[in-house]
């Protein structure tokens, strides 16, 4: 039938029998639901934990089969929404609503976009029922009550029942042809989010764990102000999870902590999957603490993934926060080339992960359908709460204006112009350095069905310097706000180890036929990974460095190891800084370069017999502390899907150029291939 139907569409011709006896009490007559075996994999939902679950894909039929009495009439289907112990005390908008299914003769004269039944097979006291899900139907828990009668006696039965977005059924919004991307957006419930700068992308392994029961039950709990036209609608649902997975607004799942501070909680980085933090959130109800970005992207790809949303996580590598919505961040100088940070509101990520998810928009005009950009990190509000998208990449691609939703923001996270602003004598600030290149690099995801990265910068933008690319932003060309003869260039080696001093140098070219003299500052900031600012550590002024024509003249600065090892304990990045005029010509330029230091690498070894299914055996994990400094209170944390669930060992401190090792004990209990 095209959209994983678990049951055949034909009604079989059936022999005539007698007629019941209408007088007849058949009240003592056991009646019950009796199910295929083969309706899991039928419905794509073979991975979910909860075998005591029945979880359909909407667009497709549920077969039950009713044993009870020979020729039972089937009076009605009715489905509500399901509550358990668990959600009882959970208020819904849907609560009380009651969807009749219509009977039909048989599939063919079933209506589309209706929920209905019909007989597809009688057999002696079997009566097997064809429950049709439109494939527009709301999402959720339901139960389906079926009345029946024989004889003189009516009964019930109940069959509760989830329903899922389908993304295999060609008349879903959400469908995805290749199957290939389903086994990863959907199917997938592990794979790596991608974390560091543009000159050092690593990978961060993550445990989706959208299977899980709780990952399902408090996703759903998410979707609990939604109307059914809405609990229907992807669009919706995606924009109702960017919204509802931060504490802002709504008393969301995750608390957003960027301040280093992290009394009360867990440190963002401590996080290796989506698991624990949903099923905090689901037992107590209250938010979580704490996350960042890659954080709340890795919720929302569980949250996406669970209900049947083809999604994945995204990371761009210099990503604006555009607080004006402008397509620019604009940042102030003073006369000698240092920020005036109270004046620059905007700031730029050395990354932002978010997430994106495949479907239609017949909200929107034609041209606009694919993936779409959601983001949980709660940044800018939109129509009053922290949500983002979704937001067509199409439409961020060619700078599009459209009221759904947010692309406006994200043109400007990946496509934004910086600009640099310098005051001058008379107080007015000018335009001296626009740099149009470093915003929205290596934008990155996990490709399907391998463990590598993929780069899907040509999703989101024209190629830089392109009279499209431009054209998106409104912009024509850019053009140098000064003459410029004197070159610039940032020389470091990238490979530097954490503990070991760093060495930058900014290479000053005469490409004149002039001697020509600069003065200027060199500094280095350690930032957080979204941009703020939290100390210098190095700085160096030249002053009247001449440059004979042709020639190349460099000013280097060291950064001592013990300056920056306060920073160790958070993901620290730093910027190089410059600042520089040319005094012949009154050239001035001005950059800001991200870098990164090399970390340690982790050792994990799996013994062959921990592959196995229901075999045990241990993962060992070994680390060498390469520092000049002894760590303190060290801990390991293991969590591997179909393995084992998290284990934590505390391995206290560690001597500077010490190795150990920590043994944990894993049993495999299903097939895979996981991360």
């Amino acid at each position: 039938m095209g959209c994983g139907s678990s049951v055949s569409s034909k009604v079989e011709p059936q022999p005539k029998s007698a007629p019941l006896d209408e007088t007849t009490d058949y009240s003592e007559r056991h009646a019950e639901i009796q199910l295929p075996p083969s309706r899991r994999d039928a419905h794509h939902t073979a991975k979910f934990h909860a075998k005591e679950l029945e979880i359909y894909r909407r667009g497709s039929e549920v077969a039950l089969t009713i044993l009870w009495v020979r020729d039972a009439q089937i009076l009605s289907v009715k489905l509500r929404p399901h509550v358990t112990a668990e959600t009882q005390n959970d208020v819904t908008k849907i609560d009380g609503t009651v969807i009749e299914a219509k009977a039909c003769d048989d599939k063919a004269n079933c209506a589309a976009g209706e929920l209905s039944f019909y007989i597809s097979k009688r057999v002696g006291d079997k009566t097997s029922v064809a429950l049709v899900l439109p494939a527009n139907f709301p999402v959720g828990h339901w139960e389906a009550t079926i009345e029946a009668k024989a004889g003189a006696t009516t009964t019930e039965l109940v069959h509760p029942m989830v329903v899922l977005f389908n993304p295999w059924c060609p008349e879903d919004t959400v469908h995805m042809a290749e199957q290939g991307l389903l086994e990863e957006y959907i199917l997938n419930d592990d794979g790596y989010i991608y974390v560091g700068s543009t000159r050092r992308i690593s990978p961060r392994a993550w445990n989706f764990a959208q299977f899980n029961t709780k990952s399902l039950f408090c996703t759903f709990l998410l979707l609990k102000d939604l109307s059914l036209e809405e609990r229907a609608d992807p669009v919706i649902v995606a924009r109702t999870l960017s919204a509802k997975m931060n504490v802002q607004d709504d008393n969301g799942v995750l608390v957003g902590n960027w301040s280093g501070k992290y009394e009360g909680g867990e440190k963002p980085t401590s996080w290796t999957g989506s698991a624990e933090i949903l099923k905090q959130y689901w037992t107590t109800r209250k938010p979580v603490k704490y996350g960042q970005c890659w954080v709340f992207s890795g919720i929302v790809t569980t949250g996406l993934r669970a209900l049947g949303i083809p999604g994945r996580s995204v990371t761009n590598f210099g990503s604006v926060h555009d607080t004006d919505m402008n397509r620019a961040l604009d940042k102030y100088f003073d006369a000698d080339g240092e920020p005036l940070e109270h004046l620059t509101h905007d700031s730029m990520w050395n990354f932002h992960v978010w997430n994106e998810c495949w479907m239609r928009r017949p909200d929107l005009e034609p041209g606009y359908d694919g993936w779409q950009a959601v983001d949980a990190t709660p940044q800018e509000a939109s129509a009053g709460k922290y949500q983002t998208g979704p937001a067509s990449l199409t439409a961020v691609k060619n700078g599009v204006k459209q009221d759904r939703f947010d692309v406006e923001f994200v043109v400007s996270e990946v496509n934004a112009d910086i600009n640099h602003y310098r005051k001058g004598a008379d107080g007015e600030f000018k335009l001296y350095y626009k740099d149009t290149k470093s915003a929205g690099n290596f934008i990155s995801t996990k490709r399907a069905n391998a463990n590598e990265r993929e780069d899907v910068t040509h999703l989101y933008k024209h190629p830089e310097g392109t009279f499209e690319e431009r054209a998106a932003l409104g912009l024509n060309n850019a053009e140098s706000a000064t003459a410029t003869d004197v070159s610039f260039a940032v020389d470091l080696d990238e490979d530097t180890p954490l503990g070991q001093d760093v060495q930058v140098s900014i290479v000053c070219t005469n490409e004149s036929d002039e001697p020509r003299t600069v003065d200027g500052v060199i500094y280095i900031k350690a930032v957080a990974y979204d941009g703020r600012p939290m100390k210098e550590v190095a700085r160096k002024h030249a002053r009247e460095l001449s440059i004979a024509p042709g020639e190349k003249e460099s000013v280097t600065l060291s950064l001592a190891a013990d300056d920056y090892r306060e920073f160790l304990a958070e993901m620290t990045f730093f910027q190089l800084r410059f600042f520089a005029k040319v005094a012949e010509t009154d050239q001035t330029a001005s950059a800001v370069f991200p870098f990164a230091l090399k970390y340690p690498e982790v050792t994990i070894t799996v013994e062959e017999s921990a592959l196995r299914v229901d075999g045990t055996g241990k993962v060992r994990v070994r680390f060498h502390n390469p520092l000049p400094w002894d760590l303190d209170n060290v801990v390991v944390k293991l969590e591997g899907q179909g393995l084992t669930k998290v284990q934590v060992e505390k391995l206290g401190d560690i001597d500077a150029g010490e190795a150990v090792e920590a043994s944990f004990p894993v049993q495999a209990v299903e097939e895979g291939e996981h991360l």
